[in-house]
């Protein structure tokens, strides 16, 4: 009995894990776009696709008014142009003409693992907000001669003060 519980229990999680990387790009790209609707999402979204792709934000927002796209399928358009040497444009028109995101990479012979990997890592990225993390605290470091206690001669330090109090 126990056997066939954990059987079936590690069926269910491979078959779960195994159905998780089935996702097709399109659904990889509304998850980017899902990430865009967040607070600030906008910002670090069109961030790193306009980084990870080497376009400037304004040629990416172009492209979205022009197509009407989501933000994932911009960076799938784009990433398949410049793997095929095709235009944006012309991704688009393909992608128009009915073809999925997976029957154009077919079509052209594409890396279809390479060009999953990409969007997985983007995906990742913007929902975790990976590169949207505060810079590290500064760190004052004294430039006084050795023997001087870190402070400069001259240079006096302004007192701490708050309205109504004195330290």
């Amino acid at each position: 009995m126990r056997v066939t519980l954990v059987a079936l229990a590690l069926a269910l999680v491979v078959t779960q894990a195994w159905g998780a990387d089935l996702a097709t790009l399109a659904e990889r790209a509304a998850a980017i776009e899902r990430a865009s609707t967040a607070p600030d999402g906008f910002r670090v979204v069109v961030g790193h696709l306009s980084r990870e792709l080497g376009l400037p934000v304004d040629e990416l927002r172009a492209q979205r008014l022009r197509s009407g796209l989501d933000w994932g399928a911009i960076f799938i358009a784009n990433r398949l142009a410049k793997e095929i040497g095709m235009t944006f444009d012309e991704v688009l028109a393909a992608y128009r003409g009915g073809k999925t995101w997976e029957g154009i990479v077919r079509e052209h012979k594409v890396d279809l693992e390479k060009l999953t990997s990409a969007l997985q890592r983007t995906q990742g990225v913007v929902e975790r907000r990976a590169e949207d993390k505060a810079p590290p605290p500064m760190e004052w470091k004294s430039t006084a001669p050795p023997g001087m206690g870190g402070v400069l001669p001259g240079i006096v330090p302004a007192p701490i003060t708050t309205p109504g109090r004195s330290y």
